[in-house]
């Protein structure tokens, strides 16, 4: 996000099935709240991108399946400390 800076919610190990014993997955969450509503757009590493505004996990989890995807479990703290954040 050019012009854009984020507030940065953490820099964690991430529960994932591709972690081994000298490799894991590392991931920085941040929140960038911009003035005006942005489109998603797929590039080179997704098929397809989409926005999905959420209240609660359990909303979004549910909108998510309807459109037949799924959450990725990992990302589900991820996701809560961005609402704990824009919640305070």
């Amino acid at each position: 996000m050019v012009g854009h800076q984020p507030f940065i919610l953490g820099r964690d190990l991430v529960d994932d099935w591709r972690a081994l014993d000298h490799a894991w997955v590392a991931s920085t969450s941040a929140i960038y709240q911009l003035p005006a509503t942005v489109t998603a757009i797929a590039a080179d590493d997704a098929e397809d991108a989409n926005w999905w505004p959420f209240g609660s996990l359990d909303q979004l989890e549910a909108e998510i399946a309807a459109a037949g995807r799924t959450l990725y479990a990992a990302h589900r703290p991820l996701l809560q400390r961005a609402l704990d954040h824009l919640n305070r």
